[in-house]
């Protein structure tokens, strides 16, 4: 439904959105102390640049 409302007005990100959103979203089925550290493990890998919460 999000992608439809933004595919004529930015067509870019309705396909970004498209094509990335559904690798990300399973993170919210995760109990919360998981989600936390799979956030970190991404931050880390992609380098984000925020100290460690270790």
């Amino acid at each position: 439904m999000t992608v439809k409302k933004y595919s004529s007005g930015a067509a870019k990100l309705a396909t970004w959105m498209e094509e990335n959103m559904p690798h990300g979203l399973p993170i919210f089925g995760f109990p919360a102390e998981h989600q936390e550290c799979c956030i970190i493990a991404v931050g880390r890998f992609f380098g984000s640049g925020k100290p460690s919460t270790d």
